[in-house]
């Protein structure tokens, strides 16, 4: 699995940086991310050393994103696999700080990384289900066997966002 920016919804194993960018995105956070990323390379020059590092999911001591989510939808009984077991490209954030390190130190006017674009991976493709249930175990909860089918989880994501549209709820719904 690969960042977002290069993401376009079928499965991708043995990528490198050559991939080109998505055409089109199913949100907004990879759109802005690749037009972002768009923009740092383009600005690489005889005045600017630029530099993109593609990290697809950073996890860690101090995540106040990933784990939390995670937590609070175990212990409430309401989180679910969706569809067949993917394998994910993660990343531990004592790695993704190093990736950052190194390209600081080697960025440079004229560097040979200097206007390219980086996957930072552990290297070690992990299943989604295997990453989350550790995750969970380290949270003190039993893993999460149950699954639901992605028509199933796109429908009930759709009726979601219905719903919220139309009573006004600017809140995140649950799916």
């Amino acid at each position: 699995s690969t960042p977002s920016v290069v993401h376009t919804g079928a499965d991708i194993e043995n990528a490198d940086e050559s991939m080109p960018y998505a055409h089109e995105f199913k949100a907004h956070y990879p759109a802005t991310k690749a037009a972002a990323e768009r923009q740092i390379l383009a600005a690489n020059g005889p005045n600017l050393a630029t530099v993109a590092l593609r990290p697809h999911l950073i996890w860690g001591p101090g995540d106040n994103h990933l784990l939390p989510r995670l937590v609070q939808r175990a212990r409430a009984g309401k989180l679910r696999f969706v569809g067949p077991s993917k394998r994910i490209d993660t990343v531990y954030i004592d790695n993704a700080v190093q990736a950052h390190m190194d390209a600081l130190d080697r960025l440079e006017i004229g560097a040979p990384c200097a206007g390219k674009a980086y996957f930072i991976s552990q290297g070690a493709p992990i299943a989604l289900d295997e990453m989350v249930n550790k995750l969970l175990k380290a949270a003190g909860l039993a893993p999460e066997q149950r699954r639901v089918s992605v028509k199933m989880a796109m429908t009930i994501g759709f009726l979601y966002e219905q719903w919220y549209q139309l009573t006004g709820n600017r809140n995140e719904p649950p799916m």
